[in-house]
């Protein structure tokens, strides 16, 4: 029964950035704005997000000085999204994204930058080594009040320990420890730990960086025009004149009552997709049901699109999503997407079958979806093991596991995850791999694919021919004489895609081109590396494996 109604010019559904934005908009045109969000928390999925965009042809590219045009990025897209988006669609997105990007730095607290960070398809028509993408500058969150307290926390991938914020500057020297590293590690935990009044009150960051910093700063823009966020106030269902089919408002509920909320002038649905709804992934994506290995956040369950169905609306594309392999911890309620940790040298990924079956240096929406494409019977690939060397274990991290950090100081989930064994055969065993498998995986499949070529820039960048741009300095590369006759250990950890993948990755020191043309040969078709791919067997050693 509802027992009350609310009247507003528009009804925004939904408090992620989509909906932030339109909201921000409407109410700096003159409007009433009423925002309402079902969890407790407002932020939605883009809070836990990187905060990045990619946008072309921007002001903010240009001013760094990179040369971009529309009618290359419409070039670049149209040959990377699927056939059924039409061209004027994607000209309108181009278009249209610089625009509401010069809008937010005009009427709002948002602020960004572009940065040099490679397109996803690099060698596709119309790509760009960097400035596309653009990564939000960070905000002091005590700027919100008491609203901080209700900001959905960021991703523990996104968090150094599970819990320190840092930028993009600070990625390269924590991962790759170039000289002087260390500083940037003190810099970010003084950083954490100097907010002494927060840390007696609450673990919660106060230095909102990445999705966080976009959400505050949305926040920030919202409170200049005294715009509501409702919380725990969920979509029931969308209203509309019986005449003329207009949508006039919904119901939602909120503070334990259903309320109705009348909007003059339009309802905008922005409540994120489905991916934690096990029933609407088995409808709409075969093979990628179980919502419990999802990385997004629980409250997507897809109301808002059975909402607009339920009147009428039509939907689209409702079998596409952006994959992307996952590492799931029994100690966490999501998994951890795997941005780069699979790409570096000392790994690789192997299925049920102990079978590598894919370059696992793609990026990572393209490795996500090699795992649904090659799972079959025998060979499935969710759960696929990380399998990765004692090298890899000193110089990396694999999710929530940090170099040179004994295993004792690491979560417990991790610890129960991490499988070490001394041989092959006693990996395989560890974690349930055909019995086989261990023999003809150090035999034949144990090639360790790199690029190509990796082509250096003055400024360090590196681009790959694997679709994924790195950058290094001279102190991380790994040399062929140290590599050559160094024993290894492996270690494998779990990691899901839509589905679940337990992923597996081992080092191996680096082969003559002759003997690695050999070696490739020998190799089952399905676990072959390209002719093109530069090449690591592996040296006699123990073994790990993360599970």
């Amino acid at each position: 029964m509802v027992t009350t109604s609310v009247g507003t010019d528009v009804l925004v559904i939904g408090s992620g950035a989509g909906g932030m934005t339109a909201a921000l908009v409407a109410a700096a045109a003159g409007h009433n704005v009423v925002v309402c969000e079902k969890a407790a928390h407002w932020g939605g999925t883009s809070a836990t997000s990187g905060g990045f965009v990619w946008i072309p042809a921007s002001a903010l590219a240009a001013s760094e000085g990179a040369a971009d045009s529309v009618a290359e990025a419409c070039t670049y897209l149209r040959h990377v999204v699927d056939p059924d988006i039409d061209d004027a669609r994607i000209r309108a997105f181009v278009e249209s994204g610089r625009e509401m990007l010069d809008w937010l730095h005009l009427h709002s607290e948002v602020r960004y930058r572009a940065i040099p960070y490679t397109d996803y398809r690099p060698d596709a028509p119309g790509a760009k080594l960097g400035y596309r993408t653009h990564d939000v500058l960070p905000v002091d969150g005590r700027l919100l009040g008491a609203s901080l307290a209700h900001l959905r926390p960021s991703a523990p991938a996104a968090l150094l320990f599970n819990r320190m914020a840092f930028t993009m500057d600070d990625v390269f020297p924590l991962l790759h420890r170039p000289p002087g590293w260390w500083r940037v590690l003190l810099k970010v935990v003084a950083r954490y730990y100097g907010d002494i009044g927060q840390r007696i009150r609450s673990p919660r960051n106060r230095f909102l960086a990445a999705g966080n910093a976009l959400l505050g700063r949305l926040r920030l823009s919202l409170d200049r025009y005294d715009v509501p966020v409702w919380l725990d106030a969920p979509l029931q269902e969308l209203r509309r004149d019986p005449v003329s089919g207009r949508v006039t408002g919904a119901i939602v509920r909120h503070n334990g009552e259903s309320r109705r909320i009348e909007a003059r002038l339009g309802v905008i649905l922005a409540t994120g997709g489905f991916e934690s709804s096990t029933a609407m992934r088995r409808a709409n994506l075969p093979g990628a049901w179980p919502a419990g290995r999802t990385g997004s956040i629980e409250s997507n369950t897809g109301d808002g699109i059975e909402a607009g169905r339920a009147i009428g609306a039509a939907t689209g594309n409702m079998d596409s999503a952006w994959w992307g392999p996952m590492l799931k911890l029994p100690d966490e309620s999501r998994g951890r997407l795997l941005t780069f940790e699979r790409a570096l040298p000392g790994s690789i990924i192997v299925n049920q079958a102990g079978q590598r079956y894919m370059n696992e240096a793609m990026a990572y929406d393209r490795v996500g979806r090699a795992m649904l494409d090659a799972d079959r019977p025998g060979a499935g690939t969710s759960p696929s093991f990380f399998v990765f060397d004692a090298n890899y274990r000193r110089r990396y991290p694999m999710g929530p596991l940090l170099p040179r950090v004994p295993l004792m100081l690491h979560q417990r989930g991790l610890k129960q995850a991490l499988v070490v064994a001394d041989s092959w055969k006693g990996l395989a065993d560890a974690v349930g791999l055909p019995p086989r498998c261990s023999k003809r995986q150090s035999r034949n499949s144990t090639l360790m694919p790199q690029p190509a070529s990796i082509h250096c820039s003055a400024a360090g960048r590196v681009r790959t021919t694997a679709s994924t741009a790195i950058r290094r300095s001279r102190r991380t590369r790994i040399s062929r004489r140290s590599q050559r006759h160094r024993s290894t250990r492996s270690r494998s950890l779990p990691v899901t895609s839509a589905r679940t993948a337990v992923c597996a990755r081992t080092s191996m020191p680096r082969c003559s081109p002759s003997r690695a043309s050999r070696l490739r040969g020998s190799m089952p078709r399905a676990t072959r590396p390209p002719a093109s791919w530069d090449t690591r067997i592996r040296a006699p050693g123990p073994r790990w494996v993360l599970r």
